[in-house]
């Protein structure tokens, strides 16, 4: 019973930790879209929505990405999208507003460059709306 004790308050210190990183990462993405602001001219469809990018920091991170599993990276995609302020500019992917038709899987709510990049059948198999399938694809034939 010690023992179990001592992985609750490790697993507790390891949550709060977490829940702190969330915190600072948020920050960060608010600065890089203040920033952004000032220095990006570009007109785009969605202004905090930067694909290329995304595709380059999931190749990136690909062999720990490939460990999780399809509702880990489920909950990634939705901090990406709370935290890049979707309303201002970021796809809203768990409402699946990049789909012609809908069923509601977890592969279908999370981001697409991050699922193309861990599960590339997954990705083949949505039903990309036009506007969106010619961003992804040219943005993932460049990684």
């Amino acid at each position: 019973m010690n023992q179990l004790h001592s992985y609750r308050d490790q697993l507790f210190d390891l949550t709060k930790t977490i829940l702190n990183l969330i915190k600072e990462r948020e920050v960060l993405v608010e600065k890089i879209q203040k920033e952004k602001e000032l220095t990006d001219n570009e007109a785009s469809l969605f202004k905090n929505f930067d694909p290329k990018r995304e595709a380059l920091i999931f190749s990136e991170l690909k062999k720990q990405l490939s460990n999780l599993t399809s509702k880990e990276l489920l909950a990634l995609s939705l901090l990406i999208e709370s935290q890049a302020n979707y309303s201002e500019g970021y796809p809203c992917w768990s409402d699946l507003v990049h789909l012609d038709k809908k069923a509601g899987s977890i592969a279908e709510q999370t981001n697409p460059i991050l699922l193309a990049t861990v599960d590339k059948n997954s990705y083949d198999a949505l039903p990309l709306k036009n506007e969106f399938k010619s961003i992804l694809d040219e943005c993932l034939e460049r990684k």
